[in-house]
């Protein structure tokens, strides 16, 4: 399953490829900050909490794994905004 929300990955929130190791050297998010800020969307749109799960990241993307639960990815804009989400089922198939 995955959602994109448009609106923040277009215009000016747009962040080129080539420029995307330089604008995120820095992680935005800390483990809980990242949870915190993705976890309002995740409820919403996928019926899924966040809490407990574990968060690491690679510039934009975050990902965020708990045992036995699906595994979520998450992409964020340059201000921290996720645009964009996939949830993975932990088998890996999904039902």
């Amino acid at each position: 399953m995955a959602a994109t929300m448009i609106s923040e990955f277009r215009d000016g929130n747009y962040t080129a490829d080539e420029d995307i190791p330089k604008v995120f050297a820095k992680p935005f998010f800390t483990k809980e900050t990242a949870i915190a800020a993705a976890n309002p969307m995740m409820k919403k749109v996928f019926n899924l909490d966040l809490t407990g799960y574990n968060a690491s990241s690679k510039y934009n993307v975050y990902t965020f794994t708990k045992k036995g639960k699906p595994t979520v990815t998450g992409s964020i804009n340059h201000k921290g905004v996720f645009y964009d989400f996939a949830v993975t089922p932990e088998n890996g198939l999904i039902n």
